[in-house]
């Protein structure tokens, strides 16, 4: 005899399955969180050139616009998922890598915190079909703040429209309106207030948004700041 009841068993059968999921789903957001770093090194090795004091506006668009698209590179991340994610074995049950979206059944609040001090930058509202992201109250962040327009809108949010629309080209997806899109707003000073993004359809997307936007609202953090106390 095992000392072990039907029922003990039962139990440790369903700890491994739950433990299980939990070690695949935290190997997928270091995945995640090792490809954004990637693009951000990448970011910065590029703009090295010059000391960022230095570059003017006219410097500033000629580099953005030798620098490669946002589609190339998200189109690269996620060629690189499907294949990670098409190796890993299956959890009983959904897989956990499933791309589509649809698991989110009712509205789901998130905190982006800062890194370093876990300030509180903004708060997601998640359903199956968009993301509602307020930035918090007690932030004044303009939305000409690099790198909001720069690298979260101009790379990130347009590399996935146009990652659409060329699946829409395809005929991959079948109308214009299951494009994902966005809409920013702010007040009549600049001052971001909310973005709202809409049919971002994959769990991926969704990571990659909130991982994002923490990160950007952050660097607006630290270059408010920086402009007080210059």
């Amino acid at each position: 005899m095992s000392g072990f009841s039907e029922n003990d068993v039962q139990r440790a059968a369903e700890i491994r399955e739950w433990l299980t999921k939990e070690i695949s789903d935290k190997e997928e957001e270091l995945d995640r969180l090792r490809k954004m770093l990637n693009i951000v090194d990448a970011l910065l090795k590029r703009s090295s050139f010059k000391p960022a004091s230095t570059i003017t506006r006219q410097d500033s668009a000629y580099l953005y616009q030798k620098e490669p698209t946002a589609a190339l590179e998200t189109n690269r991340i996620e060629q690189v998922d499907e294949s990670v994610s098409a190796q890993k074995p299956p959890v009983s049950g959904e897989s956990p890598y499933t791309k589509e979206a649809s698991h989110i059944e009712a509205s789901e609040i998130r905190e982006l915190r800062r890194a370093t001090d876990s300030l509180l930058l903004a708060r997601a509202e998640i359903s199956s079909e968009d993301i509602a992201i307020t930035v918090s109250d007690d932030l004044s962040l303009n939305v000409n703040t690099p790198p909001f327009k720069t690298f979260f809108l101009n790379r990130i949010l347009d590399g996935m429209k146009s990652k659409d629309q060329e699946k829409l080209r395809k005929g991959e997806i079948n109308n214009s309106t299951e494009c994902i899109d966005y809409q920013i707003f702010s007040d009549d000073e600049g001052t971001l207030k909310s973005i709202k993004v809409t049919n971002y359809r994959e769990r991926e997307r969704l990571q990659d948004v909130i991982s994002t936007m923490t990160w950007v609202l952050s660097k607006m953090v630290e270059k408010g700041s920086q402009q007080k106390h210059g």
